[in-house]
């Protein structure tokens, strides 16, 4: 998670991403399929740039568009996330 923060950076001195919520889905072997919830327009274009054909451990990442409901009703915990998420401390 903290790569994605990381790569979606808009300016590497803030740090500002713009990301409320990621799901990583690891099903496809080859590919890893990346969902995140972005708090504008701004922010989820510069994911979608920054991540979309970004090899990140050896998988090719693909980032896909969803509508705010279809979203919701995969991942309802999304709705009620609206901060920007914080990197997890490294041990």
């Amino acid at each position: 998670m903290n790569a994605i923060l990381e790569k979606c950076s808009l300016d590497s001195s803030s740090k500002a991403h713009g990301i409320c919520h990621i799901h990583i889905d690891e099903r496809n072997a080859k590919e890893g399929l990346v969902y995140v919830k972005c708090a504008n327009l701004n922010f989820a274009s510069q994911a979608y740039t920054s991540l979309h054909g970004w090899w990140c451990q050896r998988r090719l990442v693909s980032v896909r568009f969803l509508k705010e409901d279809r979203y919701y009703t995969r991942y309802p915990d999304a709705e009620q996330m609206n901060s920007e998420l914080k990197p997890l401390p490294v041990s």
